[in-house]
């Protein structure tokens, strides 16, 4: 199974999911999952139907699963389904709660008469126990044995392997699964496993409820442990664990040199700034010295003067001159928020 129990790999279609409200006969799969198998008590329904295309008439299957309903009374319907509908009948399947009262079931319906409204004749009613359809030893050992693909000398290529699918993953989450050095599959495990899960449901029954889904099980057909399919496996693995690692590699390399990037940017910006500050301090420099040929002046304290005068005339320049850059400032960034605001 694909507990790795016995190393056996399972398929199992499953059906709807549904409430098990009689535990009464199920028998231990797994308890550690709370596992368990309930025989399937499963039926066949078909009602004959009057010639309803000559009658212009339309059948109603709520009507009729109302009908089937009231006769089985006091028992009750698990599932009641329509499987399949003509001009000439309508085909149910229907369930009950165990495999006990099936014979009672089919009692209460087969041969029955029912009367539907807007039709005149009675309806017969046919009920008999659902024929499994489980794969017998027959099949599998024809399948195996008349298979030019399959060597029976090789595991995976005989009858060793159940096949499981679409488990409900929550079931196993807790589940300890043996080593491979551990387990052998074989045969004898294959088929008891086989008679095991023949006609079952599979059920969890929790703490305060249980759920019973309606299960498919088959041979594995496809060598899935084959040696070769394992290798193949192993391959796709190993392909799929090397992308994964490259596209990480290749996200980290991304990632560092964005960074290298913006710490380059983050440099520049300050060397400009540098320049910018070293421009400003060499033209306050030039100036100063194109005050000083201008006073041509003899003497400390009147050139001292002067130059204090005209630092003065040079400091409200300077600070009209920041008054105006800080305008400029000031309007760029209101123009660069509006245009952030109508994007958004």
């Amino acid at each position: 199974m694909s507990m790795k129990v016995n190393k056996l790999y399972t398929l199992i279609s499953l059906a709807l999911e549904g409430n098990c409200s009689n535990t009464s006969d199920i028998v231990p799969l797994y308890l550690p999952q709370q596992l368990y198998l309930k025989p399937v008590a499963r039926l066949n329904i078909s009602l004959q139907l009057p010639n309803v295309k000559k009658m212009g008439k339309s059948v109603s299957h709520w009507e009729i699963m109302e009908k089937l309903r009231e006769l089985l009374k006091p028992e009750e319907f698990t599932v009641l389904k329509v499987t399949k509908t003509t001009i000439e009948f309508v085909r149910f399947e229907a369930e009950v709660e165990v495999k006990s009262k099936l014979k009672y079931a089919v009692s209460k319906l087969d041969n029955r008469m029912i009367k539907l409204k807007d039709f005149n004749d009675l309806m017969r009613i046919r009920a008999a126990e659902w024929k499994s359809d489980f794969p017998n030893r027959a099949m599998w050992d024809d399948f195996f044995q008349n298979n030019k693909e399959m060597d029976e000398m090789r595991p995976g290529e005989r009858p060793d392997t159940v096949h499981l699918s679409n488990l409900p993953s929550k079931w196993f989450m807790k589940h300890q699964a043996l080593s491979d050095e551990d387990v052998i599959p074989s045969e004898k495990i294959f088929y008891r496993t086989m008679d095991a899960f023949r006609d079952m449901k599979l059920v969890h029954k929790g703490d305060d409820n249980a759920v019973e889904l309606n299960i498919k099980v088959t041979f594995d057909k496809s060598k899935h442990l084959s040696d070769a399919k394992i290798r193949r496996r192993e391959i796709v693995r190993d392909r799929l664990v090397k992308k994964a690692r490259e596209k990480e590699e290749k996200e980290k390399a991304e990632y560092e040199e964005k960074k290298r990037m913006e710490h380059v940017e983050k440099e520049r910006e300050e060397q400009v700034k540098l320049q910018k500050e070293q421009r400003r301090k060499l033209r306050e420099e030039k100036r100063k010295a194109k005050i000083l040929e201008k006073l041509e002046v003899s003497g400390t304290d009147e050139i001292n003067a002067k130059i204090a005068k005209e630092e003065k005339k040079l400091l409200k320049v300077q600070r009209r001159l920041e008054a105006i850059r800080l305008v400029e400032e000031l309007f760029k960034r209101i123009k660069t928020q509006c245009l952030i605001t109508r994007k958004q």
